[in-house]
């Protein structure tokens, strides 16, 4: 099948399923950019990639469905983790920061000299990330 042929036929398949490319890659182990490429006409990488594209959307429609629900909580599942994870590291964070905090009062250094970890870049990941995990 030639490259063009396949975009045309990956795109109509993947519209009659009703996927998103986002969906459809998550069928397939890629990304929804990925089939976005292929999609334009990018040929995929290989014919393993081929193979499990074409088997994807061949489905009957209730093992499409089941297949985005899975590949669906198993994102759930990955973000849950990494919150669990950044929301601990900003836990010791805070933590050390106040411990430094009250060794400094107890030696009397300024506050402004003590070389605090700043939380914010951390704070802003974990609210990505936060948002990702309810869209």
């Amino acid at each position: 099948m030639k490259t063009k042929d396949f975009a045309r036929t990956l795109r109509r398949l993947r519209q009659e399923r009703g996927l998103s490319q986002k969906d459809a890659g998550a069928l397939v182990g890629v990304t929804g950019v990925c089939i976005s490429q292929w999609e334009a006409g990018r040929q995929p990488r290989n014919a393993a990639d081929v193979l499990k594209t074409v088997e994807a959307v061949s489905l009957p429609q209730s093992d499409v469905d089941a297949r985005v629900r899975d590949a669906r909580l198993c994102r759930e599942v990955q973000l849950r983790g990494a919150l669990r994870m950044l929301r601990g590291a900003l836990e010791s964070i805070a933590t050390c920061n106040k411990e430094e905090a009250i060794l400094a009062e107890t030696l009397r250094i300024p506050l402004g000299e003590v070389d605090l970890i700043d939380t914010g870049g951390l704070r802003a990941l974990i609210a990505c990330v936060e948002e990702r995990s309810i869209t």
